[in-house]
């Protein structure tokens, strides 16, 4: 299924032309998001473990929480054995609000990761600012399965040519371009954090049966909760399962994906068309 997923998002960034975009990434999205609800059942579809707090970019796009904080290895090494011994099958992201390649942990993160499970579909979110042909190999011999590059303002054309060039020596590197005017997938406004000059609610949600782990080790309710105003445990405290499990938790995730949408987060959502 994150297969699936990966080659659909391969073909909108790579073949779809661009005046489509915007009408079929939510329709792709939505197809994605029923059919790993299908096969998951009780399992999230992807986890994503944010490891550090720092970034390098400052996006108006990107609200983040001011303090800097470091997840523990350990915990890090806890929540892949979690899910291994879970039966977790799905994508497998350690980012958060964060450049993962600010943390020089990454590397034995991904490889413990790849280690514990070849189940996994590892894919590592960056803003290529950090990458390059050495660190590509690295993180391809520490087991990661997919890059994803986002372009953010203002980008050198002397890097955005250097990320080209990388992407045509990767097959598993794709380029996912967000500056002002060659913005192709629309940003989210992080429930009502963000002002976008056009935007409207989708009909349902199709990001919620994401685990999202922040820094600090609290799960939050999903990937736009940047600033973490709905918190349902944390991992110092409780095992993954029993929080993904929580009853409060499981009624807000069934009833957002129907587009019910009981929280104030969820109400104020919207993306940029």
């Amino acid at each position: 299924m994150v297969n699936l997923r990966a080659g659909m998002r391969r073909v909108y960034h790579e073949h779809i032309p661009k005046k489509f975009k915007r009408r079929v990434v939510h329709i792709g999205r939505r197809v994605a998001f029923n059919l790993e609800r299908l096969i998951n059942r009780e399992l999230p579809s992807s986890v994503n473990v944010e490891t550090n707090s720092a970034c390098n970019r400052t996006c108006y796009y990107c609200p983040r929480p001011s303090e800097r904080t470091e997840l523990e290895e350990g915990l890090f090494y806890s929540v892949v054995d979690q899910l291994k011994d879970w039966g977790f099958r799905g994508r497998f992201t350690p980012v958060g609000y964060n450049e993962p390649l600010t943390d020089k942990r990454i590397f034995r993160f991904i490889s413990y990761a790849r280690q514990a499970s070849p189940h996994f579909h590892i894919m590592l979110v960056t803003n290529g600012d950090f990458l390059d042909e050495r660190v590509m190999d690295s993180l391809i011999q520490a087991g990661v399965d997919e890059v994803l590059v986002t372009i953010h303002n203002p980008s050198k054309t002397d890097k955005i040519n250097e990320l080209n060039i990388l992407r045509s020596m990767y097959h598993n590197m794709i380029l996912q371009d967000l500056r002002e005017g060659h913005r192709v997938s629309p940003l989210n406004n992080k429930g009502g954090l963000v002002t976008l000059e056009r935007s409207e609610p989708v009909p349902a949600c199709y990001a919620i049966d994401t685990l999202n782990i922040r820094a600090d080790g609290s799960v939050v309710l999903c990937c736009q909760d940047s600033m973490k105003q709905n918190v349902f445990g944390n991992i110092k405290n409780s095992p993954i399962r029993e929080i993904w499990k929580d009853t409060a938790f499981v009624r807000i995730r069934n009833g957002t994906a129907k587009g019910v949408y009981e929280l104030g987060i969820c109400q104020r959502c919207e993306y940029e068309i």
